[in-house]
């Protein structure tokens, strides 16, 4: 029955491995995003996506190695990892009951903060190439233009004052956002939604998605686990109410025999 419980216990934690590597994806795609937006996210998006990437690695790193040490069976090492992955585990749900609670709060600074970064580049747009190039590039993807909307491109000092840059029309062209602010019907010419709602919008829905498709499910299959694996060890005398420990038998006849005792 040890054995059999050994190997119940070892499948819990290898089911927890997986969600830390799940985990480590999920920051990792995260990461990518953030990567694409860097000029203009603040510092502490990097570093709250990079600590949950690192949560996700410590939390298949000490369940792996908790697993390893359950089926050896090495007890002290695998309680000293059990203990690490709870500490880990927690911390990962302190955290992702954290960000649900203060998310709209969260979303309100990152809005300004973005929107302050988003303005001091398209002022510089026509002076600065690794600006413009920003600029030309989101707004041809995400089809929009400005920041609130195109009339940020009229006060900013680019041009004319009467004119957007190109990759702001529906159909790009050399010079067809030139004297835009004269035409009655710009909306035929150009995209007048500004790339930070756009943006905004996108960021907000995708929060939503990865939250119920990835951090919650991965929480509950976490704590499920972790259930199965305390149960188990406390039905195999692991968890009699101390750490157990492997002492040496005193009336063992070769010095290479030990007993598992509690």
């Amino acid at each position: 029955m040890e054995i059999r419980g050994d190997f119940v216990a070892f499948g819990a934690l290898m089911f927890i491995t997986g969600t830390g590597l799940a985990l480590m994806v999920v920051g990792s795609c995260l990461l990518s995003w953030a990567a694409y937006l860097s000029p203009w996210l603040p510092s502490w998006v990097w570093m709250t996506l990079a600590g949950f990437t690192g949560l996700g690695v410590a939390i298949a790193a000490s369940s792996a190695a908790c697993a390893i040490a359950t089926v050896a069976p090495k007890p002290q090492a695998a309680h000293k990892c059990l203990v690490l992955l709870l500490v880990f585990l927690a911390l990962e749900i302190m955290s992702s009951a954290m960000s649900a609670v203060r998310q709209p709060a969260w979303s309100l600074n990152l809005y300004h903060s973005v929107q302050k970064n988003m303005q001091e580049s398209l002022d510089v747009y026509s002076t600065n190439s690794s600006a413009a190039a920003m600029w030309d590039e989101i707004q041809n993807e995400v089809e929009c233009c400005g920041v609130v909307d195109y009339n940020d491109w009229f006060t900013s000092g680019f041009g004319d004052g009467m004119s957007v840059p190109d990759s702001c029309c529906l159909l790009p062209s050399t010079g067809c956002g030139a004297g835009i602010r004269s035409h009655s019907d710009i909306d035929d010419y150009i995209s007048t939604q500004g790339c930070l709602p756009v943006l905004s919008s996108g960021w907000s829905k995708s929060y939503r998605m990865i939250s119920r498709q990835a951090f919650l499910p991965i929480c509950v299959i976490q704590v499920i686990m972790v259930t199965v694996i305390v149960l188990t060890l406390r039905s195999m005398g692991r968890l009699a109410g101390h750490l157990p420990v492997l002492i040496r038998n005193p009336t063992a006849s070769k010095p290479q025999h030990y007993s598992l005792m509690t």
